[in-house]
């Protein structure tokens, strides 16, 4: 598919990128760094990177999304598909007599995927957030079998309290959250799994806080995106008259920040003094210097120093092996 020797990349620069399905962005880094030659260095960061969602709708059926897989390779020499369909979970059902996703059991999902991993060019596909439910024994054996599929899983938790689970709505309870879990990394070899989670839904007592702080120790994630509730006009949250103080709710997502930074840090350590394939995806500016960054297949950050990396001939929007050489935090 072209490109330098040792890179893979599609046939031309990726100048823009369409709304409906796009690479994975990133923001600033943080901390020192020193690498040389090949080797690479682990930014151990808060992940925020941008949530466009996608313009797709299941109604447009699996030919436009593979017409736009086949733009991204070819017109945008995009080696990496990000599925960024909202509902990611429930494709399909709106072309299906299914009452729900779950009952299709991924099958959708997985068909699309499979055809989109054909396309010549595209050597990454990594998938938005999953609701736990759609995990299953045969869909990740299925989809494990996809080799361009990223062994990065964002599965929704909200809350590792069943409790507040339940005032959520949330269909799932935290012993069905690990059991996921526990198949992802049986077909996955150290997956990286991220989610997202709320401090301070209304309600939310000190103690289903701790049972929420002890359960995402006791999952392992690699990331978490930590966010204290806010109130939405309109919705049964809003009007429940147990709301939580605002200051309480900061106090809580600092404390689950300042773990995550722990998630991270165990996380990445496992990458030292290893070969590891890099998307590269842009040039940044950190204490006066310059680097190459981009994620692995499993979304840790990791960099190059930009003038060794143009001496390899690294460039952005193309895949190379580094060696990782530091962890920073």
């Amino acid at each position: 598919s072209g490109g330098r020797p040792g890179a893979s990349r599609g046939r031309g620069p990726c100048r823009s990128r369409p709304a409906s399905i796009r690479s994975d962005g990133l923001d600033a880094i943080g901390g020192p760094t020193w690498v040389d030659s090949d080797k690479a260095a682990v930014w151990v960061t808060n992940w925020d990177t941008e949530r466009n969602g996608s313009s797709l709708t299941t109604r447009d059926g699996t030919s436009y999304l593979l017409a736009n897989a086949f733009m991204l390779a070819y017109d945008y020499g995009q080696p990496h598909i990000f599925s960024g369909y909202y509902y990611v979970s429930s494709y399909g059902v709106d072309f299906s007599d299914a009452l729900n996703f779950v009952s299709l059991e991924g099958k959708p999902l997985l068909a699309v995927i499979s055809k989109v991993a054909e396309i010549e060019g595209i050597e990454r596909i990594r998938l938005g957030s999953l609701e736990p439910r759609i995990i299953t024994e045969s869909f990740a054996k299925e989809l494990s079998a996809i080799k361009k599929v990223c062994p990065h899983f964002h599965l929704s938790l909200q809350s590792g309290c069943d409790t507040v689970l339940k005032r959520m709505n949330r269909h799932y309870t935290s012993a069905e959250y690990k059991e996921k879990v526990e198949i992802l990394r049986k077909y996955f070899d150290y997956p990286a799994i991220t989610t997202d989670v709320i401090t301070g839904f209304p309600g939310e007592t000190e103690e289903e806080f701790l049972i929420t702080r002890n359960f995402l120790r006791e999952i392992a994630f690699s990331d978490l995106h930590i966010f204290p509730y806010s109130p939405r006009r309109g919705t049964k949250a809003a009007a429940m008259t147990d709301q939580v103080d605002s200051q309480v709710k900061k106090h809580r997502s600092d404390l689950l920040i300042q773990d995550t930074k722990e998630y991270q840090k165990t996380y990445a350590d496992a990458f030292l003094s290893k070969r590891e394939k890099v998307l590269f995806e842009e040039v940044v500016s950190h204490e006066g210097k310059e680097f190459l960054i981009g994620h692995n297949e499993r979304y840790v950050k990791i960099g190059v120093l930009a003038s060794e990396a143009a001496e390899k001939g690294y460039g952005e929007n193309e895949i190379h092996e580094v060696f990782v050489e530091h962890v920073l935090v």
